[in-house]
């Protein structure tokens, strides 16, 4: 008797073994759904049906199976009835309570929505839900702008207590105006959200609570359109101080916001240093083009000068002949000597003139001295053309 006991419970055993490694791996519910869909097409031909009728069957008997393990799997993440959560104060909802509770809370808080439309040049908000319950006592935020920093600006509703809102029976209120935190003037609402940019976003919290006094929260982006009308977007709904914002796109870094406006203060100051310096930096350029240009055209100049130079050397021998009686001979071999020289650099009169044949007289040393003397002033005049300076005073 114990005998076929034991290996009845061997077979149980090895059927467990079997069943805990298939779960392990995760194919247990396409093992049994396969083993019960072709047990049945299998019976159902041993009773005659025919081979068509008895796959029909099967294939029936697969689905029929797959769909009951897949509700048996995923039913227990359901509740089967509406979360309760009135009898006394330690079973309402606190901030933080266990995560079943929370979820079921959630899954069946009512979904408060929010119209907007243009009532002559007032703004009016419709409440309603999505939802059969109702949503009690909704207070409607501060409209929060943010782009680099944030502002809210605190919205004049009209009535100032909203009771209770329903799907059917949906709320309308009327915003007098949206106030600026920092000047308390009244501005209306599609001026404010035109002031922000594209990059920024604008929007509004609503806190409420449904029938069993669970208190809720749920976001709504404030959208203004091309034709300046205006759309709510609802965000999810979440417990109340447990609603999460997103970091507005386009947070910049303080610090450096700072360091700009304290350059902006600056920007006056420096604006009229700036252009003292480069009105500075002109002058110089200028100068320095001067001075490039001076040494460019310096061993031309140079030259000149030599000659200059030495005419003044020869009118001041000429000078001596006429201080003394006696003739210096070969002054006319250096005049002819620096007439050539003179002529190979610039053309003037030295070039064309001839010297008298005697000297002796007055009159005509007084004639070359007279021409020696214009010749300097020539060529210094055009050595100092060259380098672009003033012309220097000849002085006898």
């Amino acid at each position: 008797m114990a005998k076929p006991i034991w290996k009845f419970w061997g077979l149980i055993r090895h059927v467990l073994s079997v069943r805990g490694l298939l779960q392990w791996i995760g194919v247990w519910q396409i093992v049994v759904t396969l083993i019960v869909s072709q047990a049945v097409a299998v019976w159902s031909s041993l009773k005659g049906v025919a081979a068509p009728i008895a796959v029909v069957i099967g294939l029936v008997s697969f689905a029929s199976v797959a769909v009951a393990l897949l509700a048996l799997r995923y039913g227990k993440n359901f509740p089967a009835i509406p979360p309760s959560l009135t009898e006394g104060a330690e079973s309402r909802l606190p901030v933080a309570s266990e995560p079943e509770v929370v979820v079921r809370a959630l899954l069946y808080a009512p979904n408060p929505l929010i119209e907007h439309r243009k009532s002559g040049s007032r703004d009016e908000l419709i409440l309603t839900t999505d939802k059969e319950r109702s949503v009690i006592t909704p207070d409607i935020g501060p409209l929060a702008c943010a782009e680099r920093y944030e502002a809210e600006y605190k919205m004049e509703i009209v009535p100032h207590v909203l009771k209770q809102v329903s799907g059917e029976r949906p709320v309308t209120c009327q915003i007098t105006g949206v106030r600026d935190p920092h000047t308390g003037t009244i501005s209306a609402l599609a001026d404010v959200l035109r002031s922000c940019s594209r990059e920024g976003s604008a929007s509004v919290l609503l806190n409420f609570r449904d029938s069993d006094d669970n208190q809720f929260g749920r976001r709504f982006t404030v959208h203004r359109n091309a034709d300046d009308s205006i759309t709510w977007i609802p965000g999810p709904v979440t417990l109340k101080d447990q609603e999460l914002l997103e970091p507005a796109p386009g947070i910049g870094d303080l610090a450096k916001l700072r360091a700009r406006l304290s350059l902006a203060d600056k920007f006056p100051d420096e604006r009229t240093a700036s252009q003292q310096y480069l009105r500075e930096a002109e002058d110089l350029r200028k100068k320095v083009e001067a001075l490039t240009s001076q040494l460019r055209a310096w061993p031309q100049a140079s030259g000149i000068y030599c000659l200059a130079d030495e005419a003044t050397r020869l009118r001041y021998r000429l000078m001596g002949i006429i201080m003394t009686p006696d003739f210096e001979p070969n002054f006319r071999d250096d005049f002819a000597g620096l007439k050539g020289r003179i002529a190979d650099k610039v053309s003037i009169e030295i070039g064309s003139y001839t010297l008298p044949e005697v000297l002796d007289s007055d009159e005509a040393k007084n004639e070359v001295q007279g021409l020696l003397w214009r010749t300097i002033g020539a060529l210094k005049s055009y050595a100092a053309s060259l380098l672009g300076t003033p012309e220097s005073p000849t002085t006898s």
